[in-house]
């Protein structure tokens, strides 16, 4: 099977030095639009896949081909799921951290992320689910309705925007998505940040 990966940028550890070379978020529009007609091409023999939550917005953005659920949702997966997508994008669509997984470190700390630095709790001390339903951390993240920029956006609760590039370029986990067109006005933000 031929696959073809896009991962987000997520500028941590050494990546911070080349935030610069992040694309802008219409460039990012761009690749995701060009991604989605290859995957709706017949065409093509690829699955395509992006860890972008955008990607969801761009397959609502044609007309014509299948919702994509999630952001990591294949060809396959998206026939299989075709006339349903609609409500599981709502619920399972865009960003995962602290909703649908979590990231644990070797010593049993547990991050909302692998990409979010932010300990919430550590399996030796808590049982995993007391620290999943009760950590005022993951409550945030869940809470899409008071995300900046992406809170007033219609496509909140299929997108919402990454998680760990908001706490990554904002230092805010309620942080506007900084890959995204509808939140292109932060971005002159970032590069202003990234200049001083």
């Amino acid at each position: 099977m031929r696959r073809f990966i896009v991962f987000n940028f997520i500028p941590v550890s050494r990546g911070k030095e080349i935030i610069s070379q992040d694309l802008t978020p219409k460039e990012r529009e761009e690749l995701l639009d060009f991604l989605y007609s290859k995957l709706i091409d017949t065409n093509c023999k690829l699955d395509i896949f992006s860890t972008a939550p955008q990607y969801a917005v761009t397959s609502f953005k044609f007309a014509f081909g299948p919702v994509i659920a999630t952001h990591f949702t294949n060809k396959a997966a998206m026939e299989a799921l075709q006339g349903r997508t609609k409500s599981l994008t709502e619920f399972i669509g865009g960003c995962g951290a602290g909703r649908l997984y979590c990231g644990m470190e070797p010593n049993g700390d547990i991050e909302p992320c692998v990409f979010i630095p932010i300990k919430v709790g550590n399996i030796r001390e808590q049982r995993l689910v007391d620290i999943w339903r009760n950590s005022p951390v993951l409550k945030k993240i869940r809470n899409r309705d008071i995300f900046k920029g992406c809170g007033e956006c219609k496509y909140k609760y299929i997108c919402g925007g990454c998680r760990a590039r908001a706490y990554a370029y904002f230092n805010d986990l309620q942080g506007p998505g900084p890959g995204c067109s509808i939140n292109e006005k932060y971005w002159d933000e970032v590069t202003r940040i990234q200049t001083t």
